[in-house]
């Protein structure tokens, strides 16, 4: 799979788990301080490797800490709306094995 298919396959997000092997289709760019106002409790900014996908990986607590990457709209990652990028993750948590595949990649 080449990470273009990657960059499909994860569509708005994915949660981290369900990649195999991130760093062979993501770099990782940034580390950023917590946005504790929307329960991000770690930021980091990844991009694709092939292409000019852009991504947020979140670290959110719920029950446990999980980390979820999602597609950011640009490049620069201090014009991107927090707040949406949390909902948006939030809207891409594995719901479970009867609905959704365990890995994406």
């Amino acid at each position: 799979m080449t990470s273009k298919d990657a960059i499909e396959a994860i569509g708005e997000g994915v949660q981290l788990f369900r990649i195999k092997s991130p760093k062979r289709h993501f770099e990782e760019i940034e580390e950023l301080p917590p946005k504790t106002e929307f329960y991000i409790s770690r930021r980091r900014v990844w991009k694709a490797k092939c292409g000019d996908a852009w991504y947020a990986l979140l670290t959110i607590p719920y029950k446990d800490e999980e980390e979820i990457l999602v597609r950011a709209a640009s490049a620069e990652w201090n014009d991107w709306d927090w707040k949406e990028l949390a909902d948006q993750a939030d809207r891409c948590r594995w719901r479970g094995p009867s609905l959704d595949p365990r890995y994406v990649l």
